[in-house]
């Protein structure tokens, strides 16, 4: 295994910014940079010695400062949305930036994903990595508490890019975090419906047309039933309006792993015989089928799989909580696991 390190000069952030790549002896490679622990690579080495990527890239850093669909970077401090973008704590009320319509999305307008991490490499026995760290000011988008933040990717042996997530804060506050991957196992000229599918939930949310999260319903007899491996596309086209309000899969699964890391999804490509498979401690996966990137993409180019907790959670004592304390750590794991032999 080895990990190696560069350095780019942004003139948009007036300040260097290091990118990481780490391989494996498998030929698995993974390229994060420390702005927004955003992943610029990620695939593997064939046998003739070309790589094939199984995410959406661009061509320069610059290209994924300016983008604003969440390329492959982390989100936070809350994922996905919150309604109107205000929450509750302890009798006071907090009003967050409104970027997505009425709505919160992905930590407001400068989010985790906007932001320049510090970093170091870390190694072990059976692994390579690096850990982004970054502090988060009292009231930054409008969320309480000054929120310290570190992010490790690993990358080992059994092709298993291993993602925590720990954070602490001095006041009570709402954290939610996860990876915005856009994923496609396949040529990058093909969209990913052709891909096979399966979510370990029998329950999703669902949404109004203001995006807004509804109560949960059970897969059963509709499109939004991946118990078993089928084809992304092959409901895609079925008259369902969760799926006309979306434009495709925009939805939040649940999942009853407990806090243990358990399996939540399995994606196969039969074109290049590629599988990954994505185990989490989280207890909900939103997945998204690309359904409104812009070029130099297209409809449906890549997936998402974002783990995390639902939507809308400061404003829904149904479900799970997202407090933060002060005193406590806030703990969350990702594995994306990839068979490529």
């Amino acid at each position: 295994m080895d990990i190696q390190s560069r350095s780019t000069f942004s003139k948009r952030l007036n300040k260097k910014v290091k990118e990481y790549t780490l391989t494996n002896s498998n030929g698995m490679l993974v390229s994060v940079s420390e702005f927004g622990c955003t992943i610029t690579k990620l695939g593997f080495k064939k046998n003739n010695g070309a790589f094939h990527s199984i995410i959406l890239e661009l061509p320069e850093l610059v290209d994924f400062i300016d983008q604003e669909y969440y390329l492959n970077c982390i989100v936070g401090r809350y994922a996905n949305r919150i309604s109107k973008g205000r929450f509750e704590l302890d009798q006071l009320q907090y009003q967050l930036a409104i970027n997505n319509g009425a709505h919160h999305l992905h930590g407001g307008q400068e989010g985790f994903n906007k932001k320049k991490w510090e970093s170091k490499i870390i190694q072990s026995e059976g692994y390579i990595g690096v850990k982004f760290y970054y502090l988060s000011p009292h009231l930054e988008e409008g969320y309480p508490g000054n929120l310290r933040v570190n992010v490790c990717f690993r990358l080992n042996e059994q092709n298993e890019l291993d993602i925590t997530y720990q954070a602490q804060t001095d006041q009570k506050t709402h954290v939610n975090l996860t990876h915005h991957t856009y994923f496609n196992l396949g040529p990058k000229n093909q969209d990913i419906l052709n891909h096979f599918m399966r979510i370990h939930s029998n329950q999703y949310l669902e949404i109004d047309k203001d995006f807004e999260t509804l109560d949960a319903h059970y897969v059963e007899g509709n499109p939004f039933d991946f118990r078993t491996r089928k084809r992304i596309g092959n409901d895609m086209n079925v008259e369902n309006e969760q799926l006309i309000i979306g434009a495709g899969y925009d939805h939040s699964y649940l999942l009853k792993n407990e806090g243990q890391l358990m399996q939540c999804a399995e994606i196969y490509d039969p074109s290049k015989a590629i599988k990954l498979t994505i185990s989490t401690t989280e207890p909900g996966v939103q997945f998204y089928t690309g359904n409104h990137l812009p070029r130099p993409f297209f409809k449906h180019a890549a997936f998402c799989l974002e783990t995390q907790h639902y939507p809308n959670s400061p404003n829904r004592s149904d479900f799970p909580s997202t407090i933060l304390k002060p005193n406590e750590t806030y703990f969350s794991r990702t594995v994306y696991s990839l068979d490529f032999n």
